[in-house]
């Protein structure tokens, strides 16, 4: 039926629109501005959407660099971490357990970066 054509057409639309710089390494603002602008449309996936083929692929791309959005909101954090952690005395023993304490959520939030 023609809402299963748009559908698809939306689904496919999304995904090429940012699948065209698959080659390149893009800014934060291109996927973010993405994110928005496709947020209603990956939010509004039914159970009978699961029919459409090219939701999945869609749907997993959307998925994943909102999970990289979520990591980069820690960006500032990490790179204060790091510079405080340049200056400890790696030695100190207690330096580092009150260091590892401060930073402990941000490395939380990180964590999945390793994978």
């Amino acid at each position: 039926n023609i809402n299963f054509l748009i559908k698809s057409q939306n689904y496919n639309k999304a995904f090429d629109e940012l699948m065209k710089f698959q080659h390149d390494i893009i800014d934060k603002k291109i996927y973010v501005h993405w994110l928005k602008k496709y947020y209603f449309l990956y939010e509004s996936f039914g159970l009978s959407d699961s029919l459409f083929s090219n939701l999945k692929k869609f749907n997993s791309l959307y998925y994943e660099i909102s999970e990289l959005k979520d990591f980069l909101k820690s960006n500032k954090s990490a790179k204060k971490a790091i510079k405080e952690y340049n200056t400890l005395d790696i030695h100190n023993e207690l330096e580092l357990l009150k260091w590892l304490v401060k930073y402990e959520k941000i490395g939380e939030n990180l964590i999945l970066f390793l994978y």
